[in-house]
């Protein structure tokens, strides 16, 4: 749950994406909708996660409505890069 503490998150998430081999695997765990703060400087919504996550097939994604800090929906999801893709 770290994504919403760099600086860039668009393009970590190319990065990953560059990085995944055909058929592997992300596993993300992000809070959804907070405001930003200081330390959280960026905030997503499902549809922002899945423009940053095109090229990648999605295998499951769950929301905990209550989330970890029990004031945050939570975006559990995985993730898929196509067989076919390339690296």
């Amino acid at each position: 749950n770290s994504l919403d503490h760099v600086e860039n998150p668009r393009r970590v998430c190319q990065e990953i994406i560059r990085l995944l081999s055909p058929g592997g695997t992300l596993i993300l765990n992000v809070d959804l909708d907070h405001e930003p703060t200081i330390w959280e400087p960026h905030t997503f919504s499902l549809d922002l996660i899945h423009e940053y996550l095109s090229g990648l097939e999605t295998v499951r994604e769950t929301i905990d409505p209550a989330g970890q800090r029990r004031d945050l929906p939570v975006l559990i999801g995985v993730y898929q890069k196509p067989t076919g893709a390339q690296r």
